[in-house]
């Protein structure tokens, strides 16, 4: 009969009152033991249950030795007074088992066995091809790649334009996106005009960035509301490097042959005048720099897309790219006031800039033109009453959802002014007519700028990313990161040969995009058929434009991501480390610079990443109403803490750079301090020493003076004697018997957080368990996961600790705790409980003493058994016993 039958049987014989409880006791969560509880009110349970070697249900039911057992009246059941007295119990329905039995129980998949066929399909193979079963395994690996079904599936991944396309609606999309293509190209041509004064080029190439990179992310990109084209934090990046490269050595002036003409006139030119001058000009145009920066940073996204790195994109925490985004805005704004007040101020790049600027423009503020600047407060006056007032109201009133373009009206209303009243104020310029020709890049300038266009490529790559990824959480659907790495690697690469600025998806543009209604990126295909209309036939109309207009859109642009600023607030209240990221990100960029300072604030989030991984959050777990529910005691009033049983929860990794926090977070939690310990039954060693030997003294002197008093108690006293005589450190387990009282019997490792493990982390266990061990708590590790249970068996942890350390479940664990605790806590006579090894077995025993004494007298010592359990038994020892 098994072992299970084994159980039914003898809980039919024992106690079939017990079954009027069954119907209360269905639920795992919500049945309670009582019958056992009633039998040690009653009389108390003497045995530790039916038999604890395979961890059965030994909670059920007791064995009566130490009484009443349960013959309680089954009336008592239904009192409401007696059943609130009764605390529940911990309730175990099946089996309970060690990591070892759980194997040995069930099928376990071992890694060979997938070996063993794939070597047998491959020497199969390898018979009929000649080439064995290495050319075999290789053939089954590349022949599902060439199927036509594969290939569909990697053109609708490389070209998602072909998977939407074919399922477009057009009776229902195709009226929305026209009208949001439409909406998107007004907003676009003053934005990108605007932007690309941000880049140190002429508006028109701020045009021609609209146009090219749309089109072709259209084709690749998997974000269905992303609007492509010149933003204002890539355009300001752009400039930056710009006038770096027009600051140092690296982009000098030279002499046109018109300027050595006027050199040679000049007597004395050698040593006084400079190409600058004379009217030099700097061997790298601005946009072939701006060309060859959209080239390399396209390059090094497509890189990155065909090794699968869009990963890198999640270590730009959500509060490192809002504190970046907000920093730089300071910057934009910063770049306008030039152009605003009509001054020509000197371009500032690297630590300290900013504020350079500032004083740079309160340094001249007397030169300022006031018809620029009364333009602008003007223009900025209107656009901020419409934006946070009027655009709102005129949605109620018309029940649209298109906003006004008060963009392109004050666009066209200023131009219109300018050119009918001739003001005295800088404008846009003359702007060619028809699209750029194609144009060779400067090769030359790949050594001087493939550093400094790194970070420009994964900013420009982030917010493309985090745009998507917003829109795409929204509308339930996906975007691939490694997909837009290849999307807007090659809308960059592309474009830069057409005189394009580096481009990236637009926050404002995207979030039009979505709000008016667009469906797809078809939306994008008709903002391009708008830019184009502007460049073919509207371009020469906007020569008038003035450039303080332009200026004044892009500040009040501004406005929602100056609004981030207020993110600080969320983040330092949800957690501080997060909000520091945000504090040093801003503080790094406004002070160092935009490159330098997104160093430091990435470097700064992976270091507090690094923290956080090294100092995870530990707990102490306490049972739920004494069920198989534990969670952390100082979150739930609930939750109780067992008898005897410390339950540590480590809620991380446990790696070589975390092992001392979980071993100090195990001490504080627990409060088991084992050197401390070791510390204290060392001195009680030398205490008991000197006594022992006082005592012997003391003995001696006795035996001399009154031989009557020896010959009385010489038979009981000469036992003891001895015994202490010759093992002292035997009878110093008295004392720490006596002390040891405050130490839990039992040790429990909650691993269920262990998302890695390391070698030193599994060290770390096995010193552990091996620590504890020694100073009398027994320490089980549970909730194991797969890949940390390989990993101790490929670590040897097995070879020092024996695999009943390990189990299934929390729940498992404190069963096989309570069970030995029964063992070693029960009534008269002698009780075993363990996992039936008997290395695992507690003993103990009373000892006899003379018939005349009335007072008994119990001699307990503790003798070590092995490396994780100790004996516990009385004088003399029973030589008959087997156990």
């Amino acid at each position: 009969m098994s072992s299970a039958a084994n159980i039914d049987h003898k809980l039919d014989e024992k106690c079939l009152s017990s079954a009027q409880l069954s119907s209360r006791t269905s639920s795992l969560d919500s049945s309670y033991n009582i019958d056992i509880e009633i039998g040690r009110r009653n009389g108390g349970v003497g045995g530790h249950g039916i038999g604890g070697s395979d961890h059965q249900l030994t909670d059920i039911v007791g064995d009566g030795g130490g009484g009443g057992g349960l013959d309680t009246d089954v009336d008592d059941y239904h009192d409401p007074h007696y059943q609130d007295s009764i605390q529940p119990s911990l309730n175990f329905s099946r089996l309970a088992y060690n990591l070892t039995q759980f194997n040995e129980t069930y099928d376990v998949i071992r890694g060979g066995r997938k070996r063993g066929r794939s070597d047998a399909a491959g020497s199969g193979g390898g018979g009929r091809g000649g080439g064995g079963p290495t050319r075999s395994r290789m053939m089954a690996a590349v022949r599902p790649q060439c199927t036509p079904h594969h290939l569909k599936r990697t053109m609708r991944s490389l070209l998602p334009i072909t998977d939407w396309l074919y399922n477009y609606n057009w009776k229902s999309d195709l009226v929305a996106d026209i009208v949001t293509g439409v909406t998107i190209a007004i907003f676009q041509v003053p934005q990108s005009m605007g932007y690309s004064l941000l880049a140190q080029v002429s508006p028109i190439y701020g045009l021609y960035s609209s146009f090219f990179p749309a089109l072709i992310y259209s084709f690749m990109g998997s974000s269905r509301h992303a609007s492509i084209g010149t933003f204002a934090i890539v355009s300001l990046m752009t400039g930056s490097i710009i006038n770096e490269m027009n600051a140092s050595n690296d982009n000098p002036l030279v002499m046109t042959a018109a300027a050595a003409a006027i050199n040679e006139t000049i007597i004395g030119s050698t040593a006084t005048t400079t190409a600058a001058s004379i009217g030099g000009q700097r061997l790298y145009s601005n946009i072939e720099m701006a060309s060859m920066i959209a080239l390399l940073i396209g390059a090094y996204q497509l890189l990155f897309g065909i090794f699968r790195m869009g990963f890198i994109s999640v270590y730009m925490s959500e509060q490192l790219i809002s504190s970046f985004i907000t920093a730089s805005s300071f910057y934009v704004l910063t770049s306008q006031i030039g152009y605003m007040s009509g001054l020509h101020l000197t371009s500032h790049s690297g630590t300290l800039s900013l504020f350079k600027t500032y004083a740079d423009f309160f340094g001249h503020i007397h030169q300022a033109n006031t018809i620029a600047l009364s333009v602008s407060f003007i223009c900025i006056a209107i656009l901020l009453f419409f934006k946070l007032y009027f655009i709102d109201k005129l949605k109620q009133w018309t029940k649209m959802n298109i906003p006004f373009p008060i963009e392109l009206t004050i666009v066209v209303g200023s131009t219109l002014l300018s050119s009918l009243c001739q003001l005295n104020i800088d404008t846009v310029g003359p702007i060619d007519t028809g699209l750029p020709s194609p144009l060779q890049p400067r090769w030359s300038l790949i050594p001087k700028l493939w550093l400094r266009c790194i970070p420009l490529a994964i900013v420009a790559y982030a917010i493309t990313y985090s745009t998507g990824k917003t829109f795409a959480t929204k509308h339930n659907y996906e975007i691939s990161s490694n997909q837009e790495l290849l999307a807007i690697g090659t809308t960059n690469v592309f474009s830069s040969f057409f005189s394009c600025l580096p481009t990236a998806a637009s926050l404002s543009r995207s979030a039009v995009q979505e709000t008016v209604g667009g469906k797809t990126q078809m939306a994008s295909i008709v903002n391009s058929v708008g830019i184009l209309f502007v460049l073919l036939y509207f371009g020469q109309y906007l020569e008038k434009l003035p450039n303080c207009v332009l200026a004044s859109i892009i500040c009040v642009a501004l406005k929602t991501l100056f609004a981030q600023i207020f993110d600080v607030w969320r983040y330092c209240r949800v957690n501080k480390l997060d909000g520091s990221i945000w504090i040093v990100t801003f503080v790094a960029v406004i002070v160092l610079n935009v490159d330098i300072g997104l160093y430091v604030g990435l470097a700064y989030s992976l270091v507090t990443l690094i923290y956080k991984s090294q100092r995870p959050k530990t707990y102490l777990l306490g049972s739920i109403d004494k069920s198989d529910v534990y969670v952390p005691l100082k979150k739930y009033g609930s939750a109780h803490e067992l008898t005897g049983i410390k339950i540590y929860q480590f809620c991380g990794p446990l790696h070589f750079a975390n092992v001392e926090y979980f071993k100090r977070g195990l001490q504080y939690r627990t409060k088991i301090y084992v050197n401390h310990v070791i510390e204290r039954r060392r001195k009680l060693q030398k205490a008991h020493n000197r006594r022992l030997k006082d005592e012997e003294q003391e003995a001696a002197e006795t035996e001399t003076t009154s031989k009557s008093a020896a010959m009385i108690c010489g038979g009981k006293f000469q036992r003891m004697r001895t015994f202490s005589r010759d093992t002292p450190t035997t009878q110093l387990s008295l004392d720490i018997v006596a002390t040891a009282d405050d130490l839990p019997t039992h040790l429990i490792i909650d691993c269920s957080m262990f998302s890695y493990i390391d070698t030193t982390g599994v060290t770390t266990l096995k010193t552990t368990v091996q620590e504890y061990e020694s100073i009398g708590v027994k320490t089980f590790l549970a909730n194991c996961a797969a890949h940390v249970v390989k990993m101790l068996e490929k670590d040897g942890f097995y070879d020092e600790v024996k695999p009943y350390h390990v189990y299934i479940t929390i729940h498992d664990a404190v069963h096989h705790a309570l069970e030995e605790q029964k063992g070693v806590g029960g009534g008269g006579g002698q009780q075993l409980s363990g996992t039936g090894d008997s290395d695992d077995r507690m003993i103990k025993q009373q000892m006899p003493t003379d018939d005349d004494n009335d007072d008994d007298e119990e001699v307990a010592v503790m003798i070590p058994i092995n490396n994780y359990q100790s004996l516990d038994i009385g004088f003399p020892l029973n030589n008959n016993n087997p156990n």
